[in-house]
């Protein structure tokens, strides 16, 4: 029995079964990586000459480990070939004129491959030929639309994937675009804060120190010192600008000196 590089694989629809090759027959005419066809005729043919079955056998089917199915689809055409004394015949395009046979071993539970010459199978019967020749023109017409079908999902799919890809491409521009700006932003930004804290570090002299947003503009008598705007004058201490100050409790915040009077200066003057 040879070891695992002697494997081939028997392809059938929706299953795969592992075809493993026998040393002990000799030299086989399959190659290692001999893929019989996926489509299998599941018809019978007469084989002429029975007791050769043995010289032309080459494997024997088992079931593959990574797919537990094929271990019901062998026991499938197991009860297939004993209950309808049909066989499945495949061919290969490396071996035109051979046919091959899966055939069950006697008093076996494994399944043999066998490989036959076309002529020694079908003899010099005409009907059997056309018979065999319109099977495999069936099995091509179904790989032929199977192969369609295949093509034009691909075709749709490839529409999809253009129309998805040109709409990707406009999302990653105007992405670009965005972060471009965002950058752009980004540094007017920063400028314009620099400029800012260049603007608030000057201005602090002329704040008012009550409220800290607007202009000082209110002279308190008789120290002369300048602290307040008029909003917080009146809102804060219910007193308005160049009126006397009648209840004399008001404190200049910077000398402590009590506020006799108030006078109004404009920003040009300080």
């Amino acid at each position: 029995m040879a070891d695992s590089s002697a494997i081939i694989s028997l392809s059938l629809p929706s299953y795969t079964i592992r075809v493993r090759t026998i040393s002990k027959f000799g030299t086989t005419l399959i190659p290692s990586l001999l893929e019989l066809d996926c489509i299998l005729n599941l018809d019978y043919y007469e084989i002429t000459h029975p007791k050769n079955i043995e010289k032309g056998f080459l494997a024997f089917l088992d079931k593959t480990e990574d797919q537990p199915s094929s271990n019901s689809l062998l026991s499938q055409i197991q009860t297939f070939l004993s209950s309808q004394s049909r066989l499945i015949t495949a061919t290969s395009p490396l071996s035109l004129e051979t046919i091959f046979f899966i055939i069950p071993f006697r008093n076996s539970n494994l399944l043999g491959l066998y490989k036959f010459e076309m002529e020694e199978v079908l003899g010099n019967s005409l009907e059997k030929y056309q018979q065999f020749i319109n099977n495999l023109q069936s099995g091509q017409e179904l790989l032929r639309n199977t192969f369609l079908d295949f093509q034009n999902k691909l075709q749709n799919f490839e529409k999809t994937s253009n129309s998805l890809f040109s709409k990707c491409e406009v999302v990653a521009n105007n992405c670009k675009k965005t972060t471009k700006q965002l950058h752009s932003f980004k540094r007017e930004i920063r400028t314009l804060y620099k400029e800012f804290s260049i603007l608030e570090k000057n201005f602090q002299k002329y704040e008012c120190v009550q409220c800290k947003s607007n202009t000082k503009n209110v002279i308190f008598l008789p120290c002369g010192h300048v602290v307040l705007c008029t909003k917080c004058l009146k809102e804060d201490f219910k007193i308005v600008v160049e009126f006397p100050v009648i209840e004399n409790t008001l404190k200049c915040s910077t000398c402590g000196k009590c506020v006799e009077q108030t006078l109004r200066y404009s920003s040009k003057q300080l």
